[in-house]
């Protein structure tokens, strides 16, 4: 009987725990009111982030009750943190941001011959480390949302680009996206980081749009989206080729400083170098955030510091938009969240 009773009440006390998890949901934009595409939100002490759609509205399931600062930002716009107090109920936080005020002024004292631009690479670069060199352990669950909005069954030549697909394993899921013009998955693994090894758990797509058969889910559940592997030293590898680039006498492009700003008590530098725009915590020398974009495409990536002095990436997305003569028109996005606990330090 005794047993019986703590059964119960262990039954009791885990339901009571998910009827507590509510919803944060709301919009951001800006001082116009205009929606902001992708803004990145961070809820601290959750260490989750989400992206927000391609209307500005974002959602963050399964918070706990209790008080949560959610903190939204966006490239060129200052960070807005809010606070929200969870009581068992779903909770509306909309966020309005302003553009950044970027200050020129800088005091450094340079090694001769070097421009600050330079200077700041270098300091990354000494920087670089790999993840497990920095951080022994973590568990994280990363979720992605793939977005396509374009008439596939318009494209032309397109036997001989699923031909091609084909030898990639693509070909099943690039029949899925020419059934359906609109199509949307969103899909989540988690990983287990352990002194450099990872350990990943099985894909789960959570929710498509349309809803699609089994044996189509399948085929989604089969493919590598890549929600396993460790974003951070992907990161620095681009960021290593890009300095090697920049030292090379092939380089086209010069870094350029373009001033730095304040958040939350730590002085950001901006550099860009061509098309990358790269944001490097003073000091710290590691990168907040980065942004690439060329033409119709943009890719970007948000890194907040999970433990004193680490930044790991938290957010991220990429959007492709087609728009060719003799294509059909349209775009296709990636959105991509991770939230991380049991995170420690080196």
């Amino acid at each position: 009987m005794k047993n019986r009773i703590i059964i119960l009440s262990v039954m009791l006390l885990t339901t009571l725990g998910v009827m507590a998890q509510k919803t944060i949901y709301g919009v951001v934009t800006n001082e116009k009111g205009e929606p902001m595409p992708f803004a990145s939100l961070f809820i601290e002490d959750m260490k989750k982030g989400v992206i927000a759609d391609s209307e500005g509205r974002y959602s963050v399931l399964q918070v706990p009750d209790g008080k949560h600062t959610v903190r939204a930002s966006f490239i060129g716009y200052e960070t807005v943190n809010t606070e929200v107090d969870m009581q068992g109920r779903d909770v509306v936080a909309n966020f309005k941001l302003k553009e950044e005020t970027v200050s020129l002024e800088e005091l450094f004292i340079l090694p001769k011959g070097m421009d600050f631009p330079t200077y700041i690479m270098r300091q990354v670069e000494k920087n670089i480390k790999p993840l497990k060199k920095r951080v022994s352990s973590y568990d994280c669950s990363t979720t992605a949302t793939l977005t396509k909005h374009i008439n596939l069954s318009e494209l032309k030549k397109r036997r001989t680009i699923r031909f091609a697909l084909m030898m990639l394993s693509w070909a099943k899921i690039f029949d899925i996206m020419v059934k359906y013009p609109d199509f949307s998955v969103q899909m989540q693994e988690n990983v287990q980081f352990r002194n450099g090894s990872m350990k990943s758990s099985k894909l789960k797509v959570l929710k498509t749009t349309p809803k699609l058969t089994d044996r189509e889910l399948e085929s989604v559940m089969k493919k590598d989206w890549f929600l396993d592997k460790n974003p951070y030293d992907g990161f620095y590898d681009i960021v290593q080729k890009k300095i090697k680039e920049l030292k090379s006498k092939k380089s086209k492009y010069k870094l350029k400083y373009c001033g730095s700003y304040e958040e939350n008590g730590k002085n950001i530098l901006i550099v860009e170098y061509g098309r990358t725009h790269i944001e490097v915590v003073d000091g710290l020398w590691q990168i907040r955030r980065m942004r690439y974009k060329s033409g119709s495409r943009t890719i970007s990536f948000e890194f907040h510091p999970l433990v004193p002095g680490v930044y790991l990436p938290t957010s991220g997305y990429a959007e492709y938009i087609i728009d060719y003569e003799g294509y059909p028109k349209g775009k296709v996005n990636m959105a991509m969240g991770l939230a991380y606990r049991n995170v420690k330090k080196r």
